[in-house]
């Protein structure tokens, strides 16, 4: 702020007045532009970083989902190891010609369906030192590869 003399003149001083508050008002409008909102940069590198994460969980959360289907057909194939103990019980049969026989029969409530909803390759009486011989076609639907699940290998076996 300038020093002026006590004996200025009024005019001058509103003058003074007036150049200071337009350079105020013009501060004020440069910092409410700058604020006014984000550029397009600013938003990009956001949406980037978000869904860089979503990406990250993602990935993390079928990998769980693909365990507990696994987890949840081996549950349901001892259910059958445990429903053909019951049949074998209550009939003369050693085996039940089909998985559906223990439907009719009201030991299982609904046809047993693997974790891919698909339905299991029976076999009865086994081949493999069991009762009978379960088989998932896992993920990919397909006999004989590497994710089929088979109720005679051990699952620490089956997890290498």
């Amino acid at each position: 702020m300038t020093n002026l003399p006590a004996a200025a003149p009024l005019s001058t001083l509103k003058k003074v007045l007036l150049v200071l508050r337009e350079r105020a008002a013009r501060r004020n409008r440069a910092c409410v532009r700058k604020q006014r909102g984000f550029n397009l940069i600013e938003i990009m590198v956001v949406l980037t970083i978000i869904s860089m994460l979503m990406g990250a969980v993602g990935f993390g959360a079928f990998a769980m989902l693909e365990k507990a289907r696994k987890k949840e057909t081996r549950n349901i194939m001892h259910a059958i190891e445990n429903a053909l103990v019951q049949w074998q019980t209550e009939s003369t049969d050693a085996c039940p010609p089909a998985l559906n026989d223990l439907v009719t029969r009201k030991i299982l409530n609904k046809d047993p369906k693997d974790g891919w909803g698909r339905p299991f390759q029976f076999k009865c009486p086994g081949e493999h030192g069991n009762e009978i011989d379960l088989v998932s076609l896992g993920k990919d639907g397909k006999e004989g590869t590497a994710d089929d699940i088979k109720s005679w290998e051990d699952e620490d076996a089956a997890k290498k």
